[in-house]
């Protein structure tokens, strides 16, 4: 990885962490946190359209930025449930039934 898209990438951590802050303290709603979240990530991986290694090289951190927020939301959906909420507010949480809820992220 050049140091380009290592900053690209530092750059995008540091504005997913500016986003979460706004929504932790109630600035944005989820959609609005979720479309730019997926501007940001746009802007910061895919701002040299080069060569088709750059390409791949952008799919690959894409699906390694995929697969790290699947593991944090089975995490959340576990706590969540552990400290109370049912697996119909899960799944609603989640667009999903409590049923999908629970098998995915069920014990």
């Amino acid at each position: 990885m050049t140091n380009s898209r290592n900053d690209h990438t530092r750059q995008a951590l540091r504005w997913i962490g500016q986003v979460s802050a706004n929504y932790v303290t109630g600035d944005w709603d989820p959609a609005t946190i979720a479309d730019e979240l997926g501007a940001a990530i746009h802007d910061s991986l895919s701002d040299d359209f080069g060569p088709v290694v750059r390409q791949l090289d952008t799919l690959r951190t894409l699906r390694a930025l995929t697969t790290a927020l699947e593991r944090e939301v089975a995490a959340q959906a576990r706590h969540a449930h552990t400290r109370g909420a049912s697996w119909t507010q899960v799944g609603d949480a989640l667009g999903v039934s409590k049923q999908a809820a629970h098998e995915r992220y069920g014990s």
